[in-house]
């Protein structure tokens, strides 16, 4: 006689299998969940239970397996959409996960979690409008709801809109189901991308406090706070907003920090190791970007950031691994990681261009750390390519940086050393044989892992010794340095004659445009704004494009102002500061202006090539160190040199000049309409850059 199996105890069964994670025995957990399934192969409820779980564990393949197949029994069934539709966010596949949710509010509309996860899928997929109404939906029908007003507030701050998403955090500030944590370090993000660092300071005093008290017992000791309050500076330096006077002193002030950490760390080494936790939450915390706007020695305080980096987590110094020079008819692939947290930026499909671009077998692989990016480009890349996505935090981190390690990559690759705190801080690690960085970023990085730095030959100055401007070996491509692969140019050479009488006769005013992010306008160099202003015709004006946050655009604006106030004030009637605006709109802006001017010091590369698009003329001057002459490379590059001025006070005069002379006008916008395609698949560029990596 056959026996009946034993029936089945889904609570029971479940309270053993979280008995055993809670015990750091997830397998045992797993192959209780595997043998009921085998034993009660037709209980849905098991198999989504069961799905969660190995969805929580990071098994997604099986995850869907199970839920699908109790939809394949029955399609209408609300958990296993529910279920489905989870592991699909899991998985970054939110376009997907919308059918499921649409599917699930057909069978119950005014369901919360359903709403919520619509929602956060609507967000994922950078359907921001269409998330704030689902937000709104919720609050409507079901009143307020901590989580969902944070993460409603997580929206907002995506959207650029801090101030908002600031009202919300604050009115869950006091939450108990929310993680103060989290809800700390969006609330000082928020602070500091709306400019306003004196109201982040003490948010970040606070953030390292509660992480202190998470990890370790006692009282915090002197030094371990004098070292918090330094890095509380160093995150919040606000010089984009301040004024020129100003400039010097909080650059002493910068320095002096920088010699504090150091002595903090070397007077109490034997002690620095216990508190390995606490400096990595703090180093994924940092960048080094905002020390650019001083345009001091890049090697001085990058190296001084590195060294404070690398003494607190206790790096060892590892030089690189050369391996022989590849034969020509070797097939072995070299194997490169590219390792990035702002994956959906140009930084990134840089690199990858000319990755591509080159004749050598490359086995390519990237890694996705801490990343919100996403959008075709990004999802082009996880298609073609082996990749993964990590969260890394300061109990992680160590642990990626080892299993990547045991890889033994050829080359790894970093597009956004000093753009983001994860890409600083791993930049000190060796996490391959050889490790390069590239100019979309283009700061030495000061780390002594970081192996070379790859320029371009037309950026790079020619007085002074190069050393003195890395702490990497430079390797300058030909020309402006990048592989740009095919692309359908907004505006024909054609249209040259008919762009001039547009730009000239559109109207009694005629415009001069400089469109750069606002961190670009380094305050020293303010000035130059005023005098070509004085010196530009009656009939034009300067147009600023608004690029970031409200608070940073209002406070640019005031330190603009405040510039033209005291040396010119008759003259802001003639400046002019455009909103941010949609792709379309700001080429439309482009198109409709006379000419675009560089920002000095630190120019445009991205917007150059925006302003070739539609045929605009860019002026620009050299600077002394690579950062300055991106436009530069690229005009000598189309056949321009005529365009790069000896220094910003002849700006107005050239531009005056352009006005007198349509003809000379015109040539330059055919000029660049022909001149652009020499910076498309520039071979010479991918040769050198196959040759340098066989080496």
């Amino acid at each position: 006689m056959l026996k009946t199996p034993k029936q089945l105890d889904l609570r029971d069964l479940v309270t053993r299998a979280q008995s055993y994670i809670n015990q750091g025995k997830p397998e045992s957990a797993s192959k209780l969940f595997r043998d009921a399934i085998a034993k009660h192969p037709d209980s849905s409820l098991l198999r989504l239970h069961a799905a969660l779980h190995f969805m929580k564990l990071g098994n997604l393949a099986f995850a869907w397996d199970l839920a699908e197949s109790v939809l394949r029994r029955d399609s209408k069934h609300l958990d296993a959409i529910k279920c489905s539709a989870l592991i699909l966010m899991q998985r970054g596949r939110h376009t997907q996960a919308l059918a499921y949710w649409k599917k699930a509010l057909l069978i119950a509309p005014n369901d919360t979690e359903i709403l919520t996860n619509q929602a956060m899928s609507l967000f994922q997929a950078g359907l921001y409008e269409e998330a704030e109404n689902a937000y709104q939906k919720i609050v409507l029908l079901h009143g307020v709801d901590e989580i969902v007003l944070y993460n409603y507030g997580l929206l907002l701050m995506a959207m650029k809109r801090h101030c908002d998403a600031l009202k919300l955090f604050e009115g869950v500030f006091h939450s108990p189901s929310l993680d103060r944590l989290a809800l700390l370090t969006n609330m000082a993000a928020c602070h500091m991308d709306e400019g306003s660092t004196e109201r982040a300071s003490p948010l970040v005093q606070d953030i390292f406090e509660i992480i202190y008290k998470r990890t370790y017992t006692g009282e915090m000791p002197a030094w371990v706070g004098k070292v918090l309050e330094c890095f509380v500076f160093l995150i919040t330096i606000p010089p984009i907003f301040i004024s020129q006077s100003h400039f010097q002193s909080l650059e002493r002030l910068v320095d002096q920090r920088l010699q504090e950490l150091a002595g903090l760390i070397k007077a109490n080494l034997p002690h620095v190791s216990k508190y390995q936790t606490l400096w990595l939450s703090i180093l994924l915390r940092v960048s080094n970007f905002h020390l650019a706007y001083f345009q001091k020695n890049d090697v001085i305080w990058n190296r001084a950031f590195s060294e404070i980096s690398r003494s607190l987590l206790n790096i060892p110094t590892q030089p690189p691994i050369y391996f022989g020079k590849q034969k020509p008819d070797q097939k072995e692939p070299i194997r490169v990681l590219v390792v990035s947290q702002y994956f959906g930026l140009h930084a990134t499909k840089w690199i990858v261009d000319l990755l591509v671009s080159t004749d050598k077998p490359i086995d390519l692989t990237f890694h996705f750390l801490n990343s919100d990016f996403d959008g075709p480009w990004v999802t082009d890349i996880k298609n073609q390519f082996k990749h993964m996505e990590m969260d890394v935090n300061e109990f992680s981190l160590l642990s990626y940086v080892k299993d990547t390690q045991a890889q033994e990559y050829d080359w790894c690759m970093f597009p956004d050393v000093g753009m983001t705190p994860v890409s600083r801080l791993l930049s000190n690690f060796r996490l391959a044989k050889k490790q390069l960085v590239h100019w979309a970023h283009p700061l030495t990085t000061g780390s002594n892992a970081v192996d070379y730095f790859l320029s371009s030959e037309m950026m790079e100055p020619e007085s002074g010794p190069i050393e003195e401007r890395y702490t990497e070996t430079v390797v300058a491509m030909p020309g402006f340095g990048l592989w740009l692969p095919k692309r359908v140019w907004s505006m024909a050479p054609t249209k040259a004659s008919d762009l001039h009488d547009r730009r000239i006769n559109s109207s009694a005013r005629i415009r001069v445009c400089t469109i750069q992010s606002l961190w670009k306008y380094l305050p020293h160099h303010d000035q130059m704004w005023v005098n070509l202003v004085k010196d530009l015709p009656e009939n034009f004006y300067l147009s600023f494009l608004m690029l970031d946050a409200a608070e940073s655009n209002r406070r640019f604006k005031a330190r603009i102002t405040d510039v033209f106030q005291l040396a010119y004030p008759e003259g802001l009637s003639r400046v002019e500061f455009t909103p941010r605006m949609s792709r379309q709109g700001y080429l439309a802006h482009l198109e409709g202006s006379f000419i675009n001017i560089d920002s000095y010091g630190w120019s445009g590369g991205n917007t150059f090539l925006d302003a070739c698009d539609v045929l605009l003329p860019t002026l620009t001057c050299e600077s002394g160190l690579m950062r300055g002459n991106h436009s530069a490379a690229g005009l000598k590059t189309i056949g321009l040199p005529t365009l790069i001025a000896a220094d910003p006070l002849s700006y107005g005069n050239q531009i005056s000049e352009l006005f007198r002379n349509p003809t000379k006008y015109r040539r330059i916008l055919e000029t660049i309409g022909v001149g652009r395609e020499s910076l498309i698949e520039d071979q010479r560029v991918s040769r050198a850059f196959s040759s340098f990596l066989s080496d």
